[in-house]
C-alpha cells in the first residue's frame, strides 16, 4: 500500500471490511459491544489507509449487501464515523463525500 499511496493519482476506497473472507467473524446477531467491536477492529486498517494516502484521496464505502454478513448498512456507517470522530470537518468532508464526487465525477 505504501507503494501505491505515493504514486499521486491514486485513490483508496475503504469498503468491504464486513466481507466475510477477512476473518473477522462478526456476525449481526453478535451481542452488546459489536458497534464498538467492528470499530476496534477496522481501525488499524481504515487509519492505515488515511495515514498512507490522506483524506483527500480516500473514500469510505459500503460493499452492501455482501458486508451485511458482518455488519448492516447502518451499524457500519457508524463504526467508520466511530473510527473517524477525532478527524476535523475538512477530513471527515473528504472521506464521506467529497474525494467520492471528484473521484466519480458526480455532477450536483
Amino acid at each position: 500500500m505504501r507503494e501505491l499511496a505515493d504514486r499521486p493519482n491514486a485513490v483508496c476506497k475503504i469498503s468491504g471490511l464486513g466481507l466475510p473472507f477477512w476473518g473477522f467473524r462478526f456476525r449481526q446477531e453478535n451481542p452488546a459491544g459489536w458497534l464498538s467491536g467492528l470499530a476496534e477492529a477496522w481501525r488499524p486498517y481504515v487509519e492505515t489507509a488515511v495515514d498512507l494516502f490522506g483524506a483527500e484521496r480516500c473514500m469510505m464505502g459500503s460493499d452492501d449487501p455482501p458486508d451485511s454478513v458482518s455488519a448492516g448498512f447502518v451499524p457500519l456507517w457508524n463504526a467508520f464515523k466511530h473510527i473517524l470522530a477525532a478527524a476535523g470537518s475538512s477530513e471527515k468532508a473528504s472521506l464521506f463525500r467529497d474525494t467520492a464526487i471528484r473521484i466519480y465525477r458526480i455532477d450536483l
